[in-house]
């Protein structure tokens, strides 16, 4: 009994919290001034003694010559950066880094290499950190106060528009009828959020150790941090039985990583010429700028090499010079299917298909995926690789992600052929653009109305304003809100998803039978299971999905994806969640405490979890692993401290995660112009076609696209008595008939 009153009161204590965060983190939504600028006006107008002693130092620079000081960290910024162009033009001809994606150390960054653009940008923010650091010095000023100064901000944006010239304000038109590729003019005051190739948005001043770049490496107590090989031996280790999840199917998980690629892509940094970086050849490698390698102890029972490769995230500029380091997204920001048209005018027009010019995306004979340019394994000789023909070059990662990609390019195609019969004087890009616009509302529909809420309870849905509509238009747009995807969610928040992740891949039959399993090791990077069987693979895939049990959300992961990663024929191999927890520290987002504090959650002083101000959401066990790696609270990783949270009710996430996902898609809605469900006259949906979008199911879309009779209703939870398969025929579907112009 006291067990249950004990559990009931945690349970209490997290719904309160949730109301809280919500009180929070939606004032937010009005004001201009995100979190990060508020802090920095904090600190520039505090009274206390040590920033009186900064004001005087931020003074007697002011009063100086700004411009000598630029021109000698011009002078020091640019041979730095010289240097590093010529090292790394070496490492190349000395066969240090390869030209070779195929190679072991490269299979991490073969689904995140950058765009010429991303690299051009990478080398501009390089430079800009590079000045940063030599006026930090020259000045023995606080950059980020200095910075925050409009004469300085003037002079340094002057200086780097001449070696990186700045994008230009996309010019709107107000009154067009479809969404733009690459997310620009959504929001038509700030026309530039949300679209590709930004900066990430911050929540939180980053937690570099140098407060400019270098990621954290130290504690608090000054020694360092753990290994991210070893908080994911001691906090990730899932042991021989890793537990299912209740009743969420595989498709989840699946869909989940496919939404990810829709919101965010943060590309890696490459060596001179497009080459792969390596940063394990030898110890001295480590202290390459582009590098940040896990070091693997001697101890460890399951991956012999002592260091795992890992080279940084492209680096970002940011409109206004922050003076520290942040990371790109390629991809827009809005939930808009940029998986599936992608993101610039140039990836979307390789992706339509040109010869038959009926608003169709290309497929092959078999109504597969078809060939595209980039690398991968090859299993069999009629296997191919997948990936310039969907909208994210992430698509051959593992078969399941493939499977989900194809699944929404034919529902594309399904739909327009079906307006085309409904409008035959519909031209290409007519044909084109309104299928587009139908399919983004109906991810927009089976994200909030089906996927959100195995993640979220109905209380979080609610105070984030994540529900949907059951009839009429929505009026929550706001102009102010930003739909910027942030740095904290793609990097940590929504990777609670890897622990979904089961050691198998699987197919199955129309009749929902199992006919084949092999281990996920053996499918990274290889679309065998896809591309077999003339195009059924990928049915076989999906119906695997959607009759399967994930792992359990939780901090134990499977062997697959933590001691078996990208394995090479030697064995090497990489960590999953290891790899998290190492990203996390390179893009500097601050640790787990800060990100309790931001949600309106209490602080931990102790790894205690039965005392005020200790790991109140965390079980003994749970306390017991962190505390085996960290030596203060305040060291927690985010990654590590809010996956090993006890889950919300009714939930598969702790409140501090769902804390940063409710807000990230609260403002993903109400910051999107477009969102399915507001009025925008002519140019959106009407409310007879807004219905018929209200009847999509992803069951349905299932059923509309691969072999199968009968599918459950709920596809992201498994068949019981309460989602017991039924006839696809019954399943309620969207009447297209009503997109009828004449």
């Amino acid at each position: 009994m006291a067990h249950g009153l004990k559990w009931t009161a945690v349970f209490l204590l997290i719904a309160t919290y949730a109301t809280n965060t919500e009180e929070t983190r939606v004032k937010n939504v009005d004001t201009e001034v995100d979190d990060v600028e508020l802090s920095r006006a904090k600190r520039s107008g505090s009274s206390s003694s040590t920033m009186m002693s900064g004001g005087s130092t931020f003074t007697r620079v002011e009063s100086s010559t700004i411009t000598q000081t630029l021109e000698t960290a011009v002078l020091v910024g640019t041979s730095a950066l010289n240097k590093d162009i010529e090292q790394n033009r070496q490492f190349v001809e000395a066969g240090v880094d390869s030209g070779n994606p195929m190679v072991y150390s490269h299979q991490l960054d073969m689904f995140a290499a950058p765009s010429s653009v991303s690299g051009a940008i990478n080398k501009c923010a390089f430079y800009e950190l590079l000045l940063v650091q030599e006026i930090q010095r020259i000045t023995h000023c606080d950059v980020d106060q200095l910075l925050y100064s409009s004469s300085w901000q003037t002079a340094l944006k002057t200086l780097l528009a001449k070696h990186c010239p700045p994008t230009s304000v996309p010019k709107c038109d107000p009154t067009a009828r479809f969404r733009t590729i690459d997310g620009s003019c959504n929001n038509l005051k700030y026309p530039q959020r949300g679209m590709a190739f930004r900066a990430q948005k911050r929540y939180r001043r980053p937690a570099y150790q140098d407060h400019i770049g270098k990621p954290r490496q130290k504690s608090v107590l000054l020694h360092n941090l753990p290994s991210p090989r070893v908080v994911s031996n001691c906090v990730f280790n899932a042991g021989p039985n890793p537990a299912l999840s209740a009743d969420i199917t595989s498709m989840h998980m699946s869909f989940g990583q496919f939404l990810d690629h829709d919101l965010i892509f943060t590309p890696v940094i490459k060596g001179e010429g497009g080459a792969g970086i390596n940063c394990c050849a030898s110890i001295e490698l480590a202290d390459r700028p582009e590098c940040f390698p896990i070091f693997v102890p001697q101890s460890d029972p399951n991956i012999t090499e002592s260091c795992m490769n890992m080279v940084r995230s492209s680096a970002a500029v940011d409109d206004n010079l922050r003076g520290y380091r942040n990371q790109l997204n390629e991809v827009t920001s809005f939930v808009d299917a940029s998986n599936v048209y992608g993101s610039t005018t140039k990836k979307m027009k390789e992706l339509r298909d040109s010869v038959k010019k009926q608003g169709l995306l290309k497929v092959d004979q078999y109504n597969r995926l078809p060939e595209g340019k980039t690398q991968c394994f090859k299993d069999k000789p009629t296997d191919y690789c997948q990936d310039a023909v969907t909208g994210d070059k992430r698509v051959n990662v593992v078969p399941n992600l493939g499977a989900v990609h194809l699944l929404w390019v034919r529902e594309h195609n399904r739909v327009v052929k079906i307006l085309a019969s409904h409008n035959p004087t519909w031209d290409d890009d007519r044909l084109f653009y309104e299928g587009r616009k139908i399919i983004i509302a109906m991810m927009q529909h089976v994200v909030y109305n089906e996927y959100l809420p195995v993640i979220l309870n109905s209380d979080y849905m609610k105070a984030f304003k994540l529900e949907l509509r059951e009839s009429g238009f929505s009026y929550l747009y706001k102009e102010r809100a930003d739909a910027t995807v942030a740095n904290v969610f793609g990097v940590a928040a929504f990777r609670f998803g890897h622990s979904q992740i089961t050691n198998i891949q699987a197919q199955y039959s129309p009749s929902h039978k199992p006919t084949k399993t092999v281990v996920i090791e053996s499918t990274f990077h290889r679309p065998h299971l896809n591309v077999e069987m003339k195009g059924k693979g990928y049915e076989a895939v999906l119906r695997w999905l959607v009759n399967a049990k994930a792992t359990k959300s939780d901090r134990k992961f499977e062997d697959g994806i933590r001691n078996k990663l990208f394995p090479d024929a030697k064995g090497r191999t990489m960590d999953l969640p290891a790899i998290n927890v190492n990203r996390g520290r390179d893009h500097g987002i601050p640790a787990y405490n800060v990100w309790r504090d931001w949600c309106g959650l209490p602080k931990a002083k102790t790894f205690r979890t039965d005392v005020s101000g200790g790991l109140l959401h965390h079980s003994k066990e749970s306390a017991a692993a962190l505390r085996s790696v960290y030596s203060h609270p305040d060291d927690i990783d985010l990654y590590a401290g809010a996956m090993s949270e006890i889950p919300i009710p009714k939930g598969i996430v702790g409140p501090t995660f769902a804390c940063i996902i409710g807000f990230q898609f609260q403002q993903l809605k109400i910051g999107d112009r477009f969102w399915y469900e507001n009025n925008l006259g002519r140019l959106g949906l009407n409310s007879v076609q807004l219905a018929e979008i209200r009847k999509v199911s992803l069951a349905k879309i299932v059923c509309n696209n691969i072999e199968v009779s009968e599918m459950q209703p709920k596809a992201f939870r498994t068949v019981c008595s309460g989602n017991a398969r039924v006839k696809c025929s019954s399943l309620p579907d969207a009447d297209l008939s009503y997109w009828k112009t004449g």
